[in-house]
């Protein structure tokens, strides 16, 4: 069981859903009951892409624009894994109890819950260890760019794995500021 991430004040909205992603990898590591497990893992898989997702459409953005595109270059490669994994969780899990989840592979299922988790448990080591402390030195417009974009993606948080980007999602467009223009060569909304 590691410690819980605080995340910093403008990703404060985000905490619950952090904190019970941690716990429920937590709570997957120990069981050993199958039901448990599978009913686990397709949580895991909803809160992990939801939790991911607001992340890289608020956080990465910034620090990119902030520190430069290869701040968050190895986040976006480790997320890449974790897209995968939620994807292939979400495909064995979906319209399936979890009494169920483990009749026709459970070797291979079990193999996807192992990988799922280790992909999730990386990439928010390497976010603790070094996204993190990134935002905590944001300033200024930055810190106020990063509240706007948490707060925009919270309230259409999905999750799906690998959502669509670059699609408009409601009304508020613009409100990236001064550097929009930056967001749209990333191909995000």
């Amino acid at each position: 069981m590691q410690p819980m991430t605080t995340l910093p004040p403008p990703l404060h909205d985000l905490q619950d859903e952090r904190d019970l992603l941690e716990q429920s990898l937590d709570r997957l590591a120990v069981t050993e009951d199958a039901v448990e497990r599978a009913d686990l893992a397709e949580g895991i898989a909803l809160l992990g892409a939801r939790y991911e997702n607001v992340m890289e459409e608020a956080l990465y953005p910034v620090l990119s624009h902030a520190f430069g595109p290869t701040a968050v270059t190895a986040a976006e490669q480790k997320l890449d894994a974790v897209r995968s994994a939620l994807k292939e969780m979400r495909s064995r899990t979906r319209y399936v109890k979890g009494i169920n989840a483990h009749v026709g592979d459970p070797v291979g299922f079990e193999g996807a819950i192992s990988s799922m988790a280790d992909a999730l448990r990386a990439l928010m080591a390497y976010e603790d260890e070094h996204l993190i402390p990134l935002a905590e030195m944001l300033y200024g417009s930055d810190v106020e760019h990063l509240a706007e974009r948490a707060g925009h993606a919270l309230a259409h948080e999905t999750s799906l794995p690998d959502p669509p980007h670059g699609a408009p999602r409601s009304p508020a467009v613009s409100i990236t500021g001064s550097w929009s223009a930056d967001d749209r060569q990333m191909g995000r909304s």
